[in-house]
């Protein structure tokens, strides 16, 4: 891949997976974009194409599993191979939009008893005694 592409291409997954997964970060799409290019890798040769040390690859490993994007096969040595990214894409917006839900209803209780304390407040001056 041309080196330009290759950038515009990590880039382009960077920014749309770090909104669903915060932890996405550059070095995160580098090493989607080479299980995209070579399913079936191993953590050296994942070293080898990336350049990064074992023990950030590890670390991505470790998330993208956990997010559903990664699968691996035991042997020796291990291989890593992604899972059909429509899908885990799918189960990302779906664990995204139920935070989202989650947070939005937190907002709305805080707001109503700030509503609430307010009202308790003006109750409080019109009945107060001068």
């Amino acid at each position: 891949m041309d080196g330009s592409l290759e950038l515009e291409t990590i880039l382009c997954l960077k920014y749309a997976f770090s909104d669903l997964t915060p932890e996405f970060n550059f070095n995160h799409a580098v090493v989607f974009l080479k299980l995209l290019e070579k399913p079936g890798v191993s953590m050296s040769e994942l070293n080898f194409e990336t350049g990064l040390d074992n023990i950030v690859i590890t670390k991505i490993i470790n998330d993208l599993m956990q997010n559903n994007l990664l699968s691996r096969k035991i042997a020796m040595p291990v291989k890593y191979y992604l899972n059909d990214p429509e899908k885990a894409m799918n189960e990302l917006m779906q664990r995204k939009t139920i935070s989202l839900e989650k947070k939005k209803q937190i907002i709305e209780h805080i707001l109503q008893k700030q509503n609430e304390q307010a009202k308790e407040m003006r109750l409080e001056k019109i009945f107060a005694r001068p």
